[in-house]
């Protein structure tokens, strides 16, 4: 049993907007934070993919969803963002899907050392 007030493990999940095959999204999240989720429990920080959204539903995981805030920050919205996700994140999942947010994030990732997991879409 896990114990109450733990501090969780938190990954952010990025890319795969497009991929819409949820089998391989969901086989290859699980085998990245199963022994997280069963020792310390996970957070998926998100930046509002269905996919993500769908797989935390379905396994009862805790979701953070953060939003890009255009008006506000213009064209360094997606920096903000992103460093803001980072603060807290412990390890990042990226399913390639070509976008720049995605690249950003993950290259922002690795440079603060991360662990990270990086997916080819089938």
């Amino acid at each position: 049993m896990l114990k109450k007030n733990r501090i969780m493990y938190n990954v952010i999940i990025i890319g795969g907007e497009k991929m819409g095959n949820y089998p391989f999204f969901e086989q290859k999240t699980i085998n990245c934070i199963k022994n997280r989720a069963k020792t310390e429990g996970v957070t998926i920080f998100t930046t509002g993919d269905k996919l993500v959204e769908t797989f935390t539903n379905k396994y009862g995981i805790t979701s953070k969803i953060f939003y890009t805030d255009w008006k506000s920050y213009g064209k360094d919205a997606l920096k903000r963002r992103n460093e803001e996700m980072l603060r807290e994140a412990n390890a990042i999942i990226t399913f390639e899907d070509e976008l720049k947010d995605s690249h950003m994030l993950t290259k922002m990732a690795t440079e603060k050392g991360l662990p990270h997991r990086y997916f080819i879409l089938p």
